[in-house]
């Protein structure tokens, strides 16, 4: 009897310990939490070094160049002037989380996108569900493909933005919806978990997808003859003329330059070549976003909302025009 008082005894003494250590784990990581929301207060992104835009090629380059090999690293307010855009649901939640990186995904309702929650979880997310005006985060017009969307998150953004943005559409992976991602299973996750983030932040710009065609050596030339399979080389000379003719890229928040601008921020002439490898979904850090001023993305963005060009035009024209706006060369 006196045994089995005994270990009874000891039962409850090691589930008085385990509670305990339970609660004091709970707590430890409480604030945790706590010192590192204290670590990183919810004003301005405090901006890092500036990034030089260089003068580099838009082309396709290699994965190790494009830092889509090895491990992944782990660890909103309006700017001024021209138009306002729709208040952001998701910019005030962004100044308040530790992960400085942020997925941006565009998405119809019926579309599924958890998996960027689930499986990307040390990166923050925007998703827009651009069919839907009550959703969390929308758009005031569904036109323009993602140009529409991405654009949308910089100007809502702008001032508060993570060190680096990496753009997306909606698929997760397969064949053929995700025929332009990388690897076998064109898995968007594993793209994401092996681009290196410091790469980026350094560079200023990275293309996710390494496979150099379609888009290279020389995919859009708008002064040859004309082509009915290509209406967005027709339209370049207009949207060129509307997003640089008059020397735009001055002014930014960086101090870098833009890269479709000269030194002395006159327009510069339409190439004669615009290549880069396909699919819009890219990589870019904060500095080289701030290379270019506020009203630029407003421009872009107006443009893309206004034309008159069906959205596979646009959304072609602005395939070939991202990494000249984050200040790679045209080819």
């Amino acid at each position: 009897m006196k045994s089995v008082r005994l270990i009874l005894a000891s039962l409850l003494l090691l589930g008085l310990v385990l509670w305990g250590k339970t609660h004091l784990d709970r707590l430890r990581a409480q604030w945790s939490s706590f010192r590192a929301l204290s670590d990183h207060p919810s004003g301005p992104a405090e901006k890092i070094g500036s990034v030089s835009s260089g003068g580099g090629s838009g082309s396709a380059m290699s994965a190790e160049e494009l830092g889509i090999i090895g491990a992944d690293d782990p660890r909103g307010s309006y700017g001024s002037g021209g138009m306002r855009p729709p208040e952001s649901k998701f910019s005030t939640a962004l100044q308040n989380t530790v992960n400085d990186k942020v997925i941006v995904v565009g998405k119809r309702e019926d579309e599924d996108t958890d998996w960027v929650i689930d499986e990307l979880p040390d990166w923050q997310h925007a998703i827009y569900t651009v069919d839907n005006p009550n959703a969390p985060l929308s758009l005031p017009q569904n036109k323009g493909k993602e140009a529409n969307v991405y654009l949308q998150y910089i100007i809502s953004n702008y001032d508060f933005l993570p060190s680096v943005i990496v753009f997306l559409h909606s698929h997760r992976s397969g064949y053929p919806q995700a025929w332009h991602t990388e690897f076998a299973d064109h898995s968007n996750v594993r793209s994401i978990r092996m681009l290196q983030t410091d790469f980026v932040r350094k560079n200023g710009y990275a293309n996710l997808r390494c496979n150099h065609k379609p888009g290279c050596p020389a995919e859009v030339q708008p002064f040859r003859a004309p082509d009915p399979g290509r209406p967005q080389e027709q339209a370049l000379p207009e949207v060129w003329s509307v997003f640089f003719g008059d020397g735009s890229g001055s002014g930014g928040k960086s101090g870098t330059e833009s890269g479709s601008k000269s030194g002395n921020g006159t327009a510069v002439p339409l190439p004669q070549v615009i290549a880069a490898t396909c699919c819009s979904q890219f990589a870019v850090s904060r500095e080289q976003v701030w290379a270019r001023p506020l009203s630029d993305y407003q421009r872009f963005h107006r443009w893309v909302v206004e034309t008159e060009l069906d959205d596979d035009t646009s959304g072609r024209v602005m395939e070939y025009m991202w990494h000249i706006i984050f200040g790679k060369g045209p080819v």
